[in-house]
C-alpha cells in the first residue's frame, strides 16, 4: 500500500493494486480526510472498465469513476488560490504493456475531490493528464525533481519501424524528456539535458 500525504496534511490518498491471473490489475484506494470528528473517508472505484482507452489523457471524473493507478509520488502546487496535487503512478495495464501516468488531484468548493483538469500543454494541446504506454518487458524512469519543480521521464519509442504508432510496444531510448510548472500548467518540453540549462541531480532515479 502507497500513503500520500501532503505537508500541510490537509489529507491522506491511500491505494494499493490486486493482480489477477490474466496478468491484469485491480486497482483500490480511498482519501482520508483530516477532521476532528468522525472519521472521514471517501472510497475511490476504479472504473476503468466503462472508459475509452483514447478518451483517457481528457477525462475529469469523481471518486465513483477512478482511472485506477498506484500512486508514489505527489507534487503541490498552488496557482490562484487553488491547489493542484500532481501524482505520479504506475498502472500494470495488460500482460504485456505498463502504464505510467501523470494524474492531477483537485477539491471542489464542497471539499469533493476530482481527476484530471486541464493543466498539461503537450505539443499545443491542453489534456487533463498524461499516459504513457510502454512494453511490459522494460522499464520506464517518471520522476519529480524538486529542486526545480519539473518532472522529468525517459523518452518513448518504438523497437522497430513496424512498430511505430503502436504505442503498447514502445521502449526507452536512453534520452530524457520534462515537464515543466509555470503559470498554472505543466509544460511538455523536450530533450532534458540539452534545454534545461540548469544542473539537476539524479534526474533519471
Amino acid at each position: 500500500m502507497k500513503v500520500l500525504e501532503p505537508e500541510d496534511k490537509s489529507f491522506r490518498l491511500l491505494n494499493w493494486a490486486l493482480k489477477y491471473n490474466d496478468g491484469t490489475y485491480r486497482y483500490y484506494g480511498a482519501i482520508q480526510m483530516n477532521s476532528d470528528g468522525p472519521l472521514k473517508l471517501i472510497p475511490l472505484r476504479d472504473d476503468r472498465d466503462s472508459m475509452e482507452e483514447g478518451d483517457m489523457d481528457s477525462l475529469i471524473t469523481g471518486p465513483d469513476h477512478w482511472q485506477g493507478a498506484v500512486y508514489y509520488v505527489m507534487i503541490p502546487n498552488k496557482y490562484k488560490g487553488k491547489t493542484y496535487y500532481t501524482l505520479l503512478g504506475w498502472d500494470g495495464f495488460n500482460y504485456a504493456s505498463d502504464k505510467k501516468v501523470v494524474e492531477v488531484l483537485t477539491f471542489d468548493e464542497t471539499g469533493k475531490p476530482q481527476f484530471g483538469a486541464p493543466i498539461f500543454d503537450i505539443n499545443g494541446k491542453t489534456k487533463s493528464r498524461v499516459i504513457f504506454y510502454y512494453a511490459g518487458n522494460t522499464d520506464m524512469m517518471l520522476n519529480y525533481v524538486a529542486e526545480h519543480n519539473i518532472i522529468t521521464f525517459d523518452n518513448l519509442v518504438p523497437p522497430n519501424p513496424a512498430s511505430k504508432g503502436v504505442l503498447y510496444n514502445y521502449v526507452p531510448d536512453g534520452t530524457y524528456d520534462y515537464l515543466e510548472w509555470k503559470n498554472g500548467m505543466w509544460h511538455y518540453k523536450e530533450d532534458l539535458f540539452h534545454n534545461f540549462k540548469k544542473p539537476i541531480k539524479d534526474a533519471d532515479k
